[in-house]
Order: structure tokens, then C-alpha cells, then sequence
């Protein structure tokens, strides 16, 4: 029997494909599952430090005032919990060789600094400062922001509290939604205008009533 099964693997050693290759001029393709060495992409790195606390062996250490992210990679035991917990995916497990050397550096990655957003002005603050609003773009032309692209004529006869309310409400928002809530906020203003004139007319007509009979007074609106 044993004779039989020597027979059967020279037999498949001589018309069966080799188990070697010639390394380093061939290379085996990675088996699945297989964990590598972490690499990290300094374009999606923020340096949050979120791999360093869930680094089981302490081989990380990330600088947030030297921009940098560092690795022992011969501390390293492959786990994987820093890529699962990477925020922004800029950490993986690459299956490549690394380089031969004598000695155990650690590895230094520079991440560069990136320009941090602006961020748009709250309705408060925008009604406080509604003199400095920013310039926004409708329809091609630049126009002041207080009160959402007003023209100069328009503005002038609005009061300040209409103007920051409009200032406030319009705040954050684009030019064409801006436009609508200017122009629904001015037409609600011009209906209470229209309802307090006739009592202002009264008012100032209260000496034509007959002899002897003295102006009615205006009822108290609910």
C-alpha cells in the first residue's frame, strides 16, 4: 500500500503542475482572507486618532500638530481593528510584500493640511449684522443681501425690523427660495399696512363730527 501511494504522487510530481515558483521572478497570487501590512492615504486621513485608541498593541501614534501618522510595522499584528474603525476609509490591508531590511524602522506618513469649510452665517447672526450681510448672486448680478436683493428704492421704503426680519428669515438659503420668502414677507407687511389706514384715517378726521355730538370712538379690534 505504501509502495502504491509513493507511486501515485511520483507519478503526479512528474505530469502534474509544480507546487514552487520561481521566486522573486514569480509570485503566488494572495489567498483570500490573507491580512497584509496597514497602508494609509494621507488624501482621506484626518488624523482623528480613532485607529491609535483601537490599536490593540499601541504600534500607532498620530501627531495632530505635526501632521503625521506613524506605525511600527514590526509590532503590528494584522487584527484589522483600525481599518474597521477608519472614519474616512483611508486605512487597508495591503497584501504586498514589503521591502527586505536589517533593521525595524517605524514608518512616518505626512498628512497635509486641508482647507477647512466655511461655514454659512446662522439667522441670528445674520440679523444682528445686517449691514455686513454678504453679497449674494441672483440672476447674474451681485446684490446685497439685506433683505434678499433688495433694489435701493424698494429698500428705502421698508422699516430696519422689516429688513432684519427679512435679513433673518432669508439667511442660508439660495437666491431663487431667498427671492419668494423677500417677496412673501413684503406683501404680508403691505396687507397689516393697508388694515391699519382707515383707523389712522379716522383718527385724523375726528373733528367733522355734527355739533354738539361728540366723535364716536373707534371699537377696540379683537
Amino acid at each position: 500500500m505504501a509502495i502504491f501511494e509513493l507511486g501515485a504522487m511520483t507519478l503526479r510530481s512528474i505530469f502534474g503542475k509544480p507546487e514552487t515558483v520561481l521566486y522573486p521572478l514569480e509570485e503566488k497570487p494572495a489567498p483570500m482572507g490573507l491580512r497584509g501590512h496597514i497602508e494609509n492615504d494621507p488624501s482621506r486621513c484626518v488624523l482623528c486618532s480613532a485607529c491609535a485608541r483601537a490599536c490593540t498593541t499601541g504600534c500607532l501614534t498620530v501627531d495632530k500638530k505635526g501632521r503625521t501618522w506613524e506605525i511600527q510595522p514590526y509590532a503590528c499584528v494584522q487584527c484589522g481593528l483600525c481599518v474597521e474603525v477608519c472614519p474616512k476609509d483611508a486605512l487597508s490591508m495591503e497584501t504586498a510584500r514589503t521591502a527586505v531590511g536589517a533593521q525595524k524602522p517605524s514608518r512616518v506618513v505626512l498628512v497635509p493640511e486641508r482647507e477647512r469649510p466655511v461655514r454659512k452665517p446662522r439667522p441670528q447672526e445674520a440679523a444682528e449684522h445686517v449691514g455686513e450681510a454678504p453679497s449674494v448672486e441672483v440672476a447674474g448680478k451681485t446684490r446685497a443681501s439685506e433683505g434678499a436683493a433688495l433694489p435701493a428704492s424698494e429698500g428705502a421704503q421698508l422699516s430696519a425690523e422689516l429688513l432684519a426680519l427679512i435679513a433673518a428669515k432669508t439667511a442660508g438659503l439660495d437666491p431663487a427660495r431667498a427671492e419668494k420668502v423677500r417677496a412673501g414677507l413684503i406683501a404680508r407687511a403691505s396687507r397689516a399696512d393697508g388694515k391699519a389706514a382707515p383707523s389712522t384715517a379716522r383718527e385724523t378726521s375726528g373733528g367733522s363730527a355734527p355739533d354738539g355730538e361728540e366723535p364716536a370712538e373707534d371699537a377696540p379690534v379683537a
